[in-house]
């Protein structure tokens, strides 16, 4: 690494990563398009005063990306594309448009990786600690992102290739899981909350959601979840009776 540079070290604790998930998700998506897509390299951006994330911060579910919601509207997308690409009258058009988007691949694909990144970006609460040297995300129920500042910007892992960097304000967490299975979390803060925007992509296949979290002291009031058939999920202020 060059001196001067502004990229970070990070390490996410990915051995509790789901395996199962993983594997579901692939296996769905193995009928896919042979090249999977990367996610775009990120060069690092300096500014002259980080953000300071560090706080105890929980959910907003108003503001939150809803995942059925954001799933159902890429899948219904997805459907009317491959519909489109059936009924082309330019034949060299149908035959390139099929062979990627035959037998349902993309509507199913949307929907695998739409859960994947559903299930990694369900942590209701998180825990940030940050000083000059580092930054380190707890995440309730999953794995921390961890980021040392002056260390290599990138490693290899058995799990993957990890990478963290400064994108301006906001700090980038890349993983390369095997397959072309890649995953981006984009931590940014506003005036009262912080954002973390959790993206999948796989073989033209991109899902994103938005998660807006505001902070509360720990002991305080604070959302009490739980699930439902109906609804999956319902959370209301203050803690249970």
């Amino acid at each position: 690494m060059g001196a001067g540079r502004d990229e970070v070290y990070c390490h996410g604790k990915i051995v509790t990563l789901k395996h199962s998930v993983i594997g579901v998700v692939l296996c769905v998506l193995a009928g896919c398009t042979s090249q999977p897509e990367t996610v775009d390299a990120i060069e690092e951006i300096r500014i002259i005063k980080r953000p300071d994330f560090s706080g105890s911060w929980e959910m907003d579910y108003r503001l939150s990306d809803e995942a059925d919601e954001k799933i159902r509207w890429q899948y219904m997308e997805a459907l009317a594309a491959e519909e489109r690409a059936r009924q082309s009258e330019d034949s060299r058009y149908r035959s390139a448009a099929l062979d990627h988007l035959r037998s349902g691949n993309l509507s199913q694909g949307i929907v695998a990786i739409g859960r994947f990144t559903e299930e990694i970006s369900r942590a209701d609460v998180l825990t940030i600690r940050q000083d000059p040297e580092r930054i380190t995300i707890e995440r309730e129920d999953d794995y921390a992102l961890t980021c040392e500042f002056s260390l290599a910007p990138q490693i290899d892992s058995p799990f993957g290739q990890e990478r963290c960097v400064w994108y301006g304000d906001q700090l980038i967490f890349d993983l390369k899981l095997p397959e072309g299975l890649n995953v981006r979390h984009t931590l940014s803060r506003g005036v009262d909350r912080v954002n973390l925007a959790t993206s999948v992509y796989y073989d033209r296949i991109p899902f994103t959601l938005n998660r807006i979290y505001t902070p509360f002291v720990p002991g305080d009031e604070q959302y009490d979840c739980e699930f439902k058939v109906a609804t999956l999920k319902t959370c209301t202020l203050g803690a249970p009776e």
